[in-house]
């Protein structure tokens, strides 16, 4: 989810809500991935075969890990050495502590 310090600060409880019913759908789809690969095949005009070639290659996940800042820390250094990124953000803040594991 994206969203700002303020909104967070000003609107927790529907932050927190939004967190659980996604967590909700993630499990959905791990228990029931042929329906799953069905309804993403019809909404994207995708075969069924292409809908489940895309959800083995997604990385669906709920809560980010230090694992997870790690590798946005490596990514922001590829982006900035290739010139793809002007400005060093610090990845720790870009994360509110309420979505970490």
């Amino acid at each position: 989810m994206t969203t700002t310090k303020q909104f967070v600060e000003e609107h927790l409880n529907i932050v927190k809500r939004v967190d659980k019913v996604y967590a909700e759908s993630l499990q959905w789809m791990k228990d029931h991935p042929a329906e799953t690969a069905e309804m993403g095949a019809k909404e994207h005009g995708i075969s069924v075969e292409d809908a489940k070639t895309l959800m083995e290659r997604s990385h669906y996940f709920d809560k980010m890990t230090t694992k997870d800042l790690e590798d946005l820390k490596v990514n922001q250094k590829f982006l900035r050495d290739n010139g793809m990124m002007r400005n060093e953000v610090t990845v720790e803040e870009l994360v509110l502590p309420v979505e970490m594991e």
